[in-house]
C-alpha cells in the first residue's frame, strides 16, 4: 500500500510569543521547528519579514502517527502564521466565509459541522468552524473532518487547525489542547 500524508493547511498569523502542548506520542514532522517554536518569539522586524514574504507559514505542525511508519491519512494540528489584510472584524469574518465557501467548491460532500461563530482565545478575538469532506484516496473516500480556529493577534492571523478521519476520533484531544494557546 502506498503512503499517503495529508496536512491540511489553513493559514493563520501570529505576533511574538505562542505556545501550544503537544499531544502526548504525537510527532513533529519538522523537529528543529517543533524545538525552536517551543518558545515561538519573532522580533517585529522577524514578524514583518514573514508577512511581506508570502501569504502565510506553517509555524507548528503535530500528528498523531509518524509519517515514515504510518500509510494512511493522520490526524494533525497545524498552527499557520499569516498576515492581517482586513481593515476591520467583520472584513475578517467576512474573508473567513469566503474561504469556506472555496471549501464547498473544492471538495467532495462538503458540509458544515458547526457553523462560523465567534470565539476568544487566550483573551485575543477569532472565529471558530468545523467542516467535514471526503477526500480520495486511491479506490476510496476517507472522510476528513476539520476544526479551524482563526484568531487576529494584533497585526496578524493564527489560523489554527485540528484535522482527523472517520474512524480516528481525536476531538477529546483536541478540546484539550486548544485550552492551552497561549498567545
Amino acid at each position: 500500500m502506498k503512503k499517503y500524508i495529508l496536512l491540511l493547511i489553513i493559514p493563520f498569523l501570529s505576533f511574538g510569543q505562542f505556545a501550544i502542548e503537544k499531544p502526548n506520542g504525537w510527532v513533529s514532522p519538522d523537529i528543529d521547528r517543533e524545538e525552536n517554536l517551543q518558545k515561538y518569539t519573532l522580533s517585529e522586524q522577524e514578524t514583518q519579514k514573514i508577512l511581506q514574504s508570502n501569504n502565510g507559514e506553517l509555524v507548528i505542525a503535530f500528528s498523531k502517527y509518524d509519517p515514515a511508519k504510518y500509510a494512511g491519512i493522520i490526524p494533525t494540528i497545524q498552527v499557520t502564521l499569516l498576515p492581517n489584510i482586513y481593515n476591520n472584524f467583520t472584513e475578517f469574518k467576512n474573508g473567513i466565509t469566503a474561504s469556506i465557501n472555496i471549501f464547498d467548491e473544492a471538495f467532495q460532500n462538503f458540509k458544515i459541522i458547526k457553523p462560523l461563530e465567534n470565539i476568544n482565545l487566550d483573551g485575543e478575538s477569532g472565529f471558530f468552524f468545523q467542516c467535514q469532506f471526503d477526500l480520495p484516496v486511491e479506490d476510496q473516500l476517507i472522510t476528513i473532518r476539520s476544526w479551524t480556529y482563526s484568531v487576529l493577534v494584533e497585526n496578524k492571523i493564527f489560523q489554527i487547525n485540528f484535522s482527523d478521519v472517520e474512524g480516528d476520533d481525536c476531538s477529546d484531544i483536541y478540546k484539550k489542547i486548544i485550552k492551552t494557546i497561549e498567545f
